[in-house]
């Protein structure tokens, strides 16, 4: 899964590791992250007795506890940062265990596996794109009416407050304006209904 900073990547994996702790593994890999580090940090994550030891002997941990605790997904955050040898292990690990392996980062992600000539192994990438004027009302709407559930309508996905997470996300693909709607329109910043 590939997308610009700050669009909500790791909140969304770490979101969904907490609603499914028992079949979701979901770690970070920090800057320049080997196999052996990454391994133990997954078994780490996974409450595993054993997380520490060499390089081959976490692997076959790893393929081997994956099933018996009942994971059934591994999402590595970050994964831009893992070295060579941790994405041909990540895609052994997958070979060995079958368990659905999802990296996600940014950019530098695609570059990194088409670098290394791995993009075939990891070849379902998901780029978040910005949304338009009224996916992302459609997505503020449903945020607030089925996610935080208020007891009071917030309204964020109206007037001031959403002009502020429309600039803010970057959750557009035009400039915004203050000012009156027809100066608004110009820009795109009116959904196409207005504009009519």
């Amino acid at each position: 899964m590939i997308g610009p900073r700050d669009v909500g990547k790791s909140r969304s994996s770490v979101q969904y590791r907490e609603e499914d702790r028992k079949r979701v593994a979901c770690v970070k890999a920090w800057s320049n992250s080997s196999s052996k580090r990454l391994f133990s940090q997954i078994l780490k994550n996974i409450n595993h007795a054993a997380p520490r030891g060499r390089r081959h002997d976490l692997r076959d941990h790893l393929a081997g506890c994956l099933e018996p605790f009942g994971i059934e997904l591994l999402l590595v955050d970050n994964a831009e940062n893992l070295q060579r040898e941790a994405l041909v292990d990540l895609k052994q690990l997958y070979e060995e265990s079958g368990v659905p392996i999802i990296l996600i980062g940014g950019q530098d992600l695609d570059s990194s596996l088409q670098n290394f000539d791995l993009l075939t192994c990891f070849p379902t990438l998901f780029e978040f794109d910005r949304l338009d004027y009224e996916d992302f009302q459609k997505t503020l709407r449903t945020i607030e009416m089925d996610l935080l559930a208020l007891p009071q309508v917030s309204n964020l996905a109206e007037g001031t407050l959403f002009e502020i997470l429309l600039i803010s996300t970057e959750a557009r693909n035009y400039q915004a304006t203050r000012g009156a709607p027809e100066r608004a329109e110009t820009v795109g910043l009116l959904p196409a209904a207005a504009r009519s």
